[in-house]
């Protein structure tokens, strides 16, 4: 196997995050600007709906065959391709508009494609992390693209915005595709990742129940997607929640808002850096806290009010609700592959996201109905109370309070 890079200190490694970085504003940029897109081409509510379901349903009925493909070839190649193909996709939005096509149309068309190649890029990102910096410096490796990640999402809303404003939404969507580029460029610069497996050993379906078998006859991986699970049906609409709880029951300005979610998003980095510094042995009760600390945030959060010390109250639970995520995040995402022989990184990973957005769709559903019974004060002490469960009951597992035994250390 290539000799790993060590964290901020190769400058391939650090040329990957810079890539990895632009490409994640770039996917902010999507995620915002597509609904404003299909609103300003005169799209209804139906075809927005459409729109999000061709891009999200790649997730559910091709992840599992994209982490075996992972798994089959190199993945700094595999990466490439898919980044290159999203930027092609992308770039026929904008293109569309200069010439005075059909842009709604051409946004429906690309969306099914670009969210294969979403899925099978995340496969193979997944599956070469440990490749690229080793085992050992996973934790830090994780840290800082969490960190990334929570600092594109204070970066991208903002910028949406203002490309909107400037060049309108299909133009918008031209950041997004050259981000793509740049970040195929970036990964250039990575050793080759190679295959793990050999694409003539076996089928494919053979390749993904392998992968399905594993998942389920391990103790550790089987406790931490099943909690990972639970977590992600009770907070898959937070968003919305948060939005509905804000202006509907606080009646509080939307920069409140906007000023919570950079908070959460600084809170997040805090706590992947200090989640960076725990002990792999201890992963698994970092994880646990973390959900912990958050569900009970959430129901700190219900409770506050829209005016004066209340909310300097509110900005407090949102940094300590943003460290929580972003601990549990990291220490989820590391545990993963740590679980995992290098052979099933891919199909570990890609199973461990299959559930999970089944469990997002379960959870987005279950907060339209609260939503309508309980308004947004009610469905968040709903979302704690089932993180709180959730964590209490894993307490009780020693899968996940003593995890050294089951994490393979050594690259093999």
């Amino acid at each position: 196997m290539n000799a790993p890079v060590r964290p901020l200190e190769g400058a391939a490694f650090r040329l990957f995050v810079a890539g990895r970085a632009v490409s994640t504003v770039g996917d902010v940029v999507t995620r915002i600007g597509i609904p404003i897109l299909v609103l300003d081409q005169n799209g209804s509510g139906a075809m927005l709906g459409v729109i999000g379901a061709l891009q999200t349903a790649p997730a559910l009925f091709f992840g599992l065959i994209a982490g075996a493909l992972a798994d089959r070839f190199d993945k700094r190649a595999t990466m490439i391709a898919a980044d290159i193909g999203s930027a092609l996709f992308t770039a026929l939005i904008p293109l569309a508009h200069l010439l005075h096509l059909d842009v709604l149309m051409v946004t429906a068309v690309v969306a099914l494609p670009i969210g294969l190649l979403r899925v099978l890029y995340l496969a193979a990102y997944s599956a070469a992390i440990p490749e690229i910096v080793g085992r050992e410096d996973l934790p830090r490796a994780m840290s800082l693209l969490r960190m990334v990640e929570a600092g594109a999402n204070v970066v991208g809303p903002a910028l949406v915005g203002f490309l909107v404003v400037r060049l309108g939404a299909a133009t918008t969507m031209t950041f997004d595709a050259i981000s793509f580029a740049v970040s195929a460029a970036a990964l250039t610069a990575l050793p080759r990742l190679p295959a793990v497996l050999s694409s003539a050993s076996k089928s494919l379906k053979r390749d993904v129940a392998e992968g399905l078998r594993f998942v389920a006859r391990h103790r550790l991986l089987r406790s931490i997607i099943l909690l990972w699970s639970a977590v992600t049906v009770a907070t898959a609409g937070m968003l919305p929640v948060m939005m509905f709880w804000a202006t509907q029951d606080l009646k509080v300005d939307m920069r409140w808002v906007g000023l919570a979610m950079s908070i959460f998003a600084a809170g997040s980095i805090a706590g992947a850096i200090v989640i960076s510094r725990v002990a792999k042995e201890h992963l698994g009760s970092g994880m646990l806290i973390g959900i912990l600390v958050y569900g009970t945030v959430l129901i700190g959060v219900s409770s506050a009010a829209g005016a004066g010390s209340q909310m300097v109250l509110f900005a407090l639970l949102a940094v300590t609700g943003g460290a929580a995520f972003g601990a549990m995040n990291v220490a989820y995402y590391t545990l993963l592959p740590l679980a995992s022989p290098r052979a099933l990184v891919g199909r570990v990973g890609s199973t461990a996201k299959t559930v999970a957005q089944a469990s997002q769709s379960l959870g987005m559903m279950a907060t339209g109905a609260a939503l309508e019974v309980l308004r947004g004060t009610g469905s968040l002490r709903v979302m704690g109370a089932t993180m709180i469960f959730a964590g209490v009951v894993s307490l009780f597992s020693a899968n996940l309070r003593h995890v050294g035994g089951q994490l393979i250390i050594e690259d093999r």
